[in-house]
C-alpha cells in the first residue's frame, strides 16, 4: 500500500517533561485545551502511556454494478478496498485504513486528521 503524504498534527506527541498531563501538545491550540480538541476529533487516548489508541475515519462504501463493494477512505489517499459482502468490505477497509496508519507511523509521517463534511444535496434539474 503506497502512504501519500496527508495532512496532520504537525509535531503531535506527548510531552511528559514540560507538563503533569499526558495530553499530546498541538501547535497553536493551548495545552489546556488539547484534549477536548482531540475527543472532538475521534482521538481516544490511551491513559497508560499517552499513545493514541483508537481513530475514527469516515469511509465510503458503494456498491459495484456486477456484485460487491468498493470502499475508500477519503482522508488517507490511496486507501481503497472492496469485499463481496457489506460486512466483508466494512472488514477490509478497516484492515487497509489500520494498514496505512501503521505504515505512517513506521516512516515518521503525522496521522491524517479527518477534515471532510459529508452533506447531501437536493437538486433540481429541468428538462
Amino acid at each position: 500500500m503506497a502512504c501519500g503524504r496527508s495532512r496532520g498534527i504537525e509535531g503531535f506527541e506527548g510531552d511528559r517533561s514540560q507538563s503533569q498531563s499526558d495530553t499530546p501538545k498541538i501547535p497553536g491550540i493551548p495545552h489546556q485545551d488539547a484534549a477536548g480538541v482531540l475527543e472532538k476529533l475521534g482521538y481516544r487516548p490511551n491513559s497508560r502511556d499517552g499513545i493514541l489508541a483508537a481513530m475514527r475515519y469516515t469511509t465510503i462504501l458503494e456498491s459495484q454494478p456486477d456484485s460487491g463493494y468498493h470502499a475508500f477512505c477519503p482522508t488517507l489517499p490511496g486507501c481503497h478496498s472492496e469485499g463481496d459482502t457489506l460486512d466483508q468490505a466494512i472488514e477490509n477497509i478497516r484492515e487497509a485504513v489500520t494498514a496505512y496508519l501503521e505504515s505512517l507511523t513506521a516512516h515518521g509521517e503525522p496521522l491524517p486528521i479527518e477534515d471532510i463534511l459529508i452533506k447531501p444535496l437536493d437538486v433540481t434539474v429541468t428538462a
